[in-house]
């Protein structure tokens, strides 16, 4: 099986800076959030992994191959359920998944590590007991009174 890998992700827009070199590794058998408030370069981050936009530096790779430039199919399923079952089906089969979403108690749920984004910069990262207990993620995007 394969490892996802982003290095230095950068993407500029009408010369905002919105992914500022973000960096992770996607690896078997594990589940990937991708979190953060509105306008923190999730999406954006999400869409220069799976090649639908181009990133102005850095690049995606699937083991040692390039694949920055590769559009990758997604799957959009309509319910949290489903997306559970797709997700522990996927992840049973050895294969590494990165999820952004929303829906924030769900996704982490979901999740064995996650990363925080903020103004294009990864804030923090780590497993569900770290990040909910992180005064950063806190502070930014969970807020004071967040609980599983």
């Amino acid at each position: 099986m394969a490892t996802l890998s982003l290095e230095n992700l950068v993407k500029i827009y009408n010369g905002k800076q919105i992914v500022n070199s973000v960096n992770m590794k996607i690896e078997n058998n594990s589940v990937v959030g991708l979190l953060g408030p509105n306008g923190a370069g999730k999406t954006t981050t999400f869409y220069m992994t799976i090649g639908m936009i181009k990133p102005d530096k850095g690049q995606v790779f699937l083991d040692e191959e390039d694949i920055t430039t590769y559009p990758i199919a997604g799957i959009d399923p309509l319910a949290v359920i489903d997306i559970k079952n797709i997700i522990s089906h996927l992840k049973n089969r050895g294969i590494g998944i990165l999820i952004s979403d929303h829906n924030v108690r769900e996704t982490l749920e979901a999740c064995d590590k996650a990363f925080i984004l903020n103004d294009g910069e990864i804030i923090e990262s780590g497993p569900l007991e770290k990040i909910v207990s992180s005064e950063t993620a806190r502070r930014i995007y969970l807020g004071d009174e967040f609980k599983l």
